[in-house]
């Protein structure tokens, strides 16, 4: 088993590759026959992905976030597999060029960051809830990052209608209420996944840590984001707001959840740091 999970690694990035290029052409050409061959080569990426996933789980009995090799790869796999899960429920492909590149680009990363050195060194790790606990928490984030694109999208449309200057790039984008929908749907996601996570981490927390959750800073900054997006994404569905007021309100969730991912543990530290990802 073994063997898979290290012959696989170097193939990863080139079929993802591979499939970013097949929609870079769909994306420029609008060649409709291109759409089947995108999905299968999508699919197919996914799919290896998640079987080098889940044979590293197997293998070392703990998810792959150990050194920054692994935790590189455990993003690129993450990324790949909200857009597939987004372009399956929804269809839209106007992200992913950006979305598959930014995969492939930390695939080919996990390719020559340092692999792990010595035992591991997180007591957390081998602890099976933490593990979920910890990829629910990166597909969560992911799915925000995701959405922070696609609002990104909807800022530059929005710009570009009002300039009224556009491009090949803004010219392939679809209406601006499908690019704010996207936003909302994957943040969405992202917090199904980060509720997931929380109580995942609720759970498991008192059995393994000496002190309570409160007082750890990235836990109540974990918090926070959760908070603060359940309150956008209420105003979505349940107060009508839509447009630009919802796609700011995801691209503010996203900036405190950047800090509350890396800032707040830099400064003030935390109790489940994971190298990998450190």
């Amino acid at each position: 088993m073994s063997t898979l999970v290290n012959g696989l690694v170097p193939w990863l990035p080139i079929a993802l590759l591979g499939t970013t290029l097949a929609y870079l052409a769909d994306f420029r050409r609008r060649d409709t026959r291109l759409v089947p061959l995108t999905r299968v080569l999508l699919a197919v990426s996914v799919a290896l992905l998640a079987l080098r996933f889940a044979a590293f789980v197997t293998t070392f009995g703990r998810p792959p976030l150990a050194a920054p090799a692994e935790g590189l790869g455990t993003i690129g796999f993450a990324l790949a597999l909200v857009y597939g899960i987004l372009e399956a429920l929804h269809g839209d492909r106007s992200a992913a060029v950006p979305l598959l590149g930014a995969a492939t680009f930390f695939l080919a990363g996990a390719v020559f960051a340092p692999p792990l050195q010595g035992a591991v060194t997180s007591e957390l790790l081998s602890q099976p809830w933490f593990g979920f606990h910890a990829i629910t928490a990166i597909l969560g984030y992911t799915a925000f990052a995701v959405g922070a694109v696609y609002a990104t999208l909807y800022l530059g449309l929005y710009s570009a209608l009002k300039r009224r200057r556009f491009g090949l790039f803004w010219d392939r984008m679809p209406p601006l209420d499908v690019l704010a929908q996207m936003a909302i749907r994957s943040a969405t996601l992202g917090f199904v996944f980060l509720t997931l996570a929380i109580v995942a981490g609720s759970f498991g927390w008192a059995r393994v840590l000496d002190h309570p959750a409160w007082q750890d800073p990235k836990v109540l900054a974990t918090i926070a984001v959760w908070v603060v997006y359940a309150f956008g994404l209420s105003l979505y569905y349940f107060r009508g707001w839509r447009g630009i007021r919802c796609v700011g309100i995801t691209l503010v969730a996203f900036v405190l959840m950047i800090l509350s991912s890396w800032i707040v543990p830099l400064l003030l530290g935390s109790a489940h740091g994971v190298s990998g990802l450190s």
